[in-house]
């Protein structure tokens, strides 16, 4: 039997510093780094910054990132310990604690509703009370955001909530509406199909797939109508705010802290670039 060589990994930390010129993924590429961390970076401030409608020339970010290395060849990004988004005179900061992100005061940047229903992409339809239907020609109310996505694209659920609605809704061909907390409701409309298991009074999970991007119902092309409703009222679901996230439990809160200063030092100071963290093998890293 031929025995399987373990073939040794380097891991740096590595500070990434960009500056938005016209999009995330361009800045990001622009400084020679790969779309795997425009998304994981997109994903941990996904319940915080908007990135379809906050993003703004000249916003900054700053990502402190493992990256590993084979031979000095580039393999794949690791943990990210920690985040900084500028836009205007709005900062955000995130550090990563026991398998969560939280902001500098120790809250976590985890909320009871995602900004987006899908994961970071394209927008083609911002919300609007008055908006003129691209198929029907008139000015009708648009209460929703448009994400345009390839069909097949997963939807997320938002938040916890039920499933009150699943089927065809005339104008939003397969739609899946779901209730949650607190009076919200939320719709997502278009689809091409629906998740596995879905139906009227399944409970779902913050981020489980209810559905596919479609083009059913009255649709020029692949998209997701996304909507959001309090108290029967529908809201804008880009300019909704949210209750924050839990706090670290007074336990933590010491070794908590002790980690983000460092991490601020990362962020804030101009220190070397890189630091190499340690040595490890490939079976090391396919365990996590």
């Amino acid at each position: 039997m031929v025995e399987r060589q373990k073939v040794p990994l380097q891991v740096h930390l590595v500070k990434v510093v960009g500056e938005i010129r016209s999009s995330l993924f361009e800045a990001v590429n622009a400084i020679g780094e790969q779309d795997q961390l425009t998304l994981s970076f997109a994903e941990i401030l996904a319940w915080e910054i908007d990135f379809y409608q906050d993003v703004r020339e000249g916003d900054r970010f700053k990502v402190v990132v493992e990256k590993i290395y084979k031979e000095d060849q580039f393999i794949q990004y690791g943990t990210i310990h920690a985040v900084e988004y500028q836009t205007g005179e709005r900062g955000l900061k995130g550090f990563r604690y026991k398998g969560g992100y939280y902001n500098e005061k120790g809250i976590s940047l985890r909320k009871a509703f995602l900004k987006a229903p899908l994961r970071f992409n394209r927008i083609s339809s911002r919300f609007s009370r008055a908006r003129r239907h691209p198929i029907l020609g008139g000015v009708f109310p648009h209460f929703g955001v448009d994400y345009a996505a390839p069909i097949g694209t997963p939807v997320w659920a938002v938040a916890d909530g039920t499933v009150i609605s699943k089927g065809w809704n005339r104008g939003f061909g397969k739609q899946v509406i779901l209730r949650h907390a607190n009076g919200y409701k939320t719709y997502y409309g278009h689809l091409s199909r629906y998740g596995t298991g879905i139906r009227r009074g399944k409970r779902v999970q913050q981020k489980e797939i209810i559905g596919y991007v479609g083009s059913t119902g009255l649709s020029t092309g692949p998209h997701l109508d996304y909507r959001i409703s309090k108290d029967s009222r529908f809201r804008n679901p880009l300019k909704e705010t949210f209750p924050p996230g839990y706090p670290i439990g007074e336990s933590n809160k010491e070794e908590f802290h002790k980690r983000r200063d460092e991490m601020v030092t990362w962020l804030t100071n101009d220190i070397p670039n890189q630091k190499r963290l340690e040595q490890i093998t490939s079976d090391a890293l396919n365990k996590d």
